[in-house]
């Protein structure tokens, strides 16, 4: 299993919410069928030429075709690739690393680059790209015990049906379908929940629908990568975990965007404790809004809220609203005849004054004055001259004073604005 978060600035609080499944293969190396190596082998002719019938994992060749159902410790069953089966070995690798039985996760990772790169090899295809899964058969420790030091990569279909012809050079005859779930999720994907799952509530197993990213979607995958951390190592803490997957996450999103994170929001999907010792690193960064997010989403296309001239309208960031947003947030500028949530009137710098005291009159009423002072130069009249005489304005917490900040800004905000400018209106 695997947790998910969200990341904002470096100073927001991170969010935790339901579990999640991330980095399936994983799962699927743990879980899946492990044989002992402990009987005589059919013959072995070659790549893609196995005789049938029960066959020891170490006799497997790349190429050849096998049942795992009803398979036995003897090993398991060769059939013929144009016949139903369950996977087909894609490489054979043999472990020499150590003499003690090393445990599952060392082998698997051990294993997993290779086994994921045999797999990409042999099909002709990004894994991702298909309905095939990549995962491996790693002796037990009875297995070991005996000199077994197999380890068997394989490929599957992902929803567990059988295979009816071989999918060696044919990946592409296998294409992902629009419904996926999380786990299978591509960088760029953009996605809807394929049923009545609200965003937030989606977990790697949960079906979404891979939409166009010009269309409404719900979050876009923009980072998957793995974490540091050799099999055996202790989980460092979810805090800390949350910490360096929130960091590799900005990592990511600055590749992806060619922009910094900060002010943004997005989601990310990270190991948890009982995946972590199942050697799990895996993570994914994806946006994510329970609003549909319109007209794509470019974070080069945003600024930074307290730099906004006046008069300018603008939208919300994913994750953002009305009453979160924050002086430090992006924002997306947008023709104000165009459905808008805000725009802005003014924003500066305070009068400055020594930073380790707070102003007698509050810092406050200092910014709600020069906002007063905004609006007027704004609108050409006070703002008791008119029914938009309300407005919402941002200013430095005592804190932030005491550490230099002076920024102010206020704005016109929230679902009723009009398609139009809203300076000089009465």
């Amino acid at each position: 299993m695997a947790t998910n978060g969200s990341r904002h600035d470096e100073r927001r609080t991170l969010a935790i919410s339901a579990g999640l499944v991330a980095g399936l293969a994983t799962a699927l190396i743990i879980s899946g069928v492990i044989w002992a190596n402990s009987a005589p082998a059919e013959t072995v002719t070659g790549e893609n030429e196995t005789a049938s019938g029960a066959v020891q994992v170490a006799d497997l060749t790349a190429g050849s075709c096998v049942q795992l159902d009803g398979a036995t410790p003897v090993g398991v069953t060769v059939v013929d690739c144009d016949s139903p089966h369950d996977a087909e070995i894609t490489n054979v690798l043999d472990y020499r690393e150590d003499d003690i039985y090393p445990g599952g996760p060392t082998l698997s990772q051990w294993a997993s680059e290779t086994c994921e790169d045999s797999a990409e090899t042999y099909i002709d295809a990004d894994i991702l790209d298909t309905t095939l899964v990549e995962t491996m058969l790693v002796p037990t420790e009875g297995a070991w015990d005996l000199g077994d030091r197999t380890i068997a990569c394989y490929v599957a279909d992902f929803n567990g049906s059988p295979l009816q012809v071989s999918v060696k050079g044919k990946g592409n005859e296998f294409p992902r379908q629009q419904v996926v779930i999380v786990s299978r999720l591509q960088v760029g994907d953009c996605f809807v929940p394929d049923g009545d799952t609200e965003p937030y509530r989606l977990n790697s197993n949960s079906k979404v629908r891979i939409v166009d990213c010009s269309d409404p979607f719900s979050g876009m995958v923009f980072g998957r990568d793995s974490l540091e951390g050799e099999p055996g190592i202790d989980f460092p803490g979810t805090e800390e975990l949350k910490g360096l997957t929130g960091d590799r996450c900005s990592e990511k999103f600055r590749e992806h965007f060619s922009v910094d994170s900060s002010g943004f929001n997005y989601h990310y999907f990270r190991p948890s404790k009982q995946s972590w010792d199942a050697n799990d690193r895996s993570i994914m960064c994806s946006i994510l809004d329970e609003n549909p997010i319109v007209g794509g989403f470019d974070a080069a296309d945003y600024q930074l809220f307290f730099e906004l001239a006046p008069g300018t309208c603008f939208n919300l960031g994913p994750e953002e609203t009305y009453d979160s947003i924050r002086i430090t947030d992006m924002v997306l500028p947008v023709d104000c005849n165009i459905s808008h949530a805000g725009q802005m009137i003014g924003s500066g710098t305070l009068e400055a004054g020594p930073t380790e005291a707070i102003p007698t009159e509050g810092v406050k009423e200092i910014a709600e004055q020069r906002c007063e002072i905004s609006y007027t130069d704004f609108m050409g009249f006070a703002p008791f001259e008119s029914s938009y005489d309300t407005f919402p304005f941002w200013y430095p917490s005592d804190a932030d004073w005491l550490t230099g900040d002076r920024r102010f800004a206020c704005a016109f905000i929230g679902p009723d604005l009009p398609d139009a400018s809203l300076q000089g209106q009465t």
